[in-house]
């Protein structure tokens, strides 16, 4: 392998990372993925910002931090398709056992984001809990399932929280919450 692709694909990876301000330890483990994926020969992944962005997005994931593939696509640069084809590759092609990211695991951050109080935070959690229980969590969107649980929480408080700031702070779009509170309200009923 060229030392001059390598070191092209860390200097990006190192871009994502501190735009989104991913710890190290993700960002060294996302560079020994990144390396695997150009040592093997197996991907190919052109545009080269696609093999950093993705084994970041794989570090994330396995580490369990909060990052959506759309803050990772707009900070790398990659096409949001693109990056969810490449991400599925490299998850393939390297064999990687990427640990599923709970809904519950994001409150914090989105919660954060979206200046929601203590209330508003524990009744999301008691949200997403009974979802849980019910069996509603599985999805494509666990981060867009967490701000509509914020979003329901902070209604059922009284706290003023739009869906639009709850889309803003999850990183999703206003359409994935809409959608994931109508899957929660179908299961948990209006009062969430």
């Amino acid at each position: 392998m060229d030392g001059r692709i390598l070191r092209s694909a860390l200097d990006q990876l190192v871009e994502v990372s501190e735009a989104l301000s991913i710890p190290e330890e993700i960002a060294i483990e996302a560079a020994r993925i990144c390396e695997e994926v150009l040592e093997s020969g197996q991907v190919s992944m052109k545009p080269l910002a696609r093999v950093p962005a993705s084994a970041l997005y794989a570090a994330c994931r396995d580490a369990g931090f909060p990052v959506t593939m759309g803050q990772i696509s707009s900070a790398s640069g990659v096409a949001p398709k693109k990056l969810t084809k490449s991400y599925r590759q490299v998850v393939e092609r390297l064999d990687l056992r990427v640990r599923v990211v709970e809904p519950a695991e994001y409150l914090p951050i989105v919660a954060r984001r979206a200046g929601a109080g203590a209330g508003v935070q524990a009744r999301a959690l008691g949200i997403l809990s009974r979802a849980e229980k019910a069996g509603a969590v599985g999805g494509m969107h666990p981060i867009g399932l967490t701000a509509s649980a914020l979003y329901m929480a902070a209604e059922l408080e009284g706290e003023r929280l739009t869906q639009k700031d709850a889309a803003a702070a999850a990183g999703v779009t206003e359409a994935t919450v809409r959608n994931e509170r109508l899957r929660l309200t179908k299961v948990l009923g209006t009062h969430g």
